[in-house]
């Protein structure tokens, strides 16, 4: 799955920026040139920090977590469930505001 739209933006879990994950990219792209963006389907990291069958979050510059953020300001969002130490199903749910 692909979307053609004219901005996206890097999520982010940090309090300056709260942008919650929607969908994941294979590559990156410089401002004005296309990019497929993939809203589901088996996510592969490169370094083995997941734990199997444990939740997947996001992190602080769009990075990848295995400890939901509790910093008050921040977003908490589970964007899957590991399979593997190095995969998971790409799955966001809704974020929530952390107070």
């Amino acid at each position: 799955t692909n979307l053609a739209q004219s901005n996206a933006d890097k999520s982010n879990a940090d309090s300056a920026l709260n942008r919650r994950v929607m969908g994941y990219t294979k590559t990156s792209a410089t401002q004005g040139h296309n990019i497929e963006v993939y809203f589901n389907g088996l996510m592969e990291i490169p370094s083995g920090i997941l734990n199997i069958g444990k939740e997947v979050y996001l992190g602080r510059y769009g990075s990848i977590t295995v400890d939901s953020p509790d910093t008050v300001g921040y977003i908490s969002q589970e964007i899957g469930v590991a399979d593997t130490t190095k995969e998971f199903e790409f799955n966001p749910q809704q974020p929530i505001e952390l107070v």
